[in-house]
């Protein structure tokens, strides 16, 4: 059985099962203010359950990306790399909606997923699920979905501290930065600067 608390803003939340934990915010400023809450959190674990051991380590990202000239998913182009697009059109039809995924392996115990994807309308993080996120029109919009994974060798699962799980999501983070920072072209990166702080 999970407990999940929550904070009174509904902007963040601790998930604590038998077998995970896992630290969840939809307001995200940056990732080492998301590293502080995940270092008090597996702290305050750590004191109170001592886990005896850590079998994968998770940091999970989804960006929902909205930009006034693109409302067909071939209006991406231009805007984020030109491999995420996919088959905008075929034959004489246009897509209205595009996905695909794709799996990197970073390294013998690292992996990194990306799933993509141009939708015609709605969210990519439901606005009405239990964690609260700000409030925006449904609309055109491009998901990237980037999840990074350590996973511990099956012979010898290390004991859970707090300086190897945060060691190993600076790793992650580092992955997923480069991932996101690759998707995403000059242009719309411009974009996120002019509008930072505009919803």
């Amino acid at each position: 059985e999970k407990a999940r608390m929550m904070s009174r803003e509904r902007t963040r939340s601790v998930t604590l099962g038998p077998r995970m934990i896992a630290v969840e915010s939809t307001e995200h400023s940056s990732f080492e203010h998301l590293r502080e809450l995940l270092d008090q959190v597996l702290q305050a674990l750590v004191d109170v359950a001592a886990p005896s051991g850590m079998s994968g380590v998770t940091l999970h990202y989804v960006d929902e990306i909205r930009h006034p000239s693109a409302s067909t998913p071939a209006d991406w182009k231009g805007l984020l790399a030109d491999s995420l697009l996919g088959p905008t059109s075929l034959s004489k039809l246009e897509a209205q909606q595009t996905a695909g995924a794709a799996v990197y392996q970073l390294s013998e115990r690292h992996q990194l997923r990306l799933g993509y994807g141009a939708a015609s309308e709605g969210f990519a993080v439901d606005p009405d699920g239990p964690l609260r996120v700000e409030r925006h029109e449904a609309g055109p919009f491009f998901r990237l979905d980037i999840e990074g994974e350590w996973t511990a060798p099956e012979e010898a699962v290390p004991p859970l501290t707090v300086k190897d799980v945060l060691t190993i999501a600076d790793t992650l983070h580092d992955a997923v930065s480069d991932a996101f920072e690759s998707a995403i072209t000059p242009t719309l990166r411009e974009y996120f600067r002019r509008t930072d702080g505009d919803g």
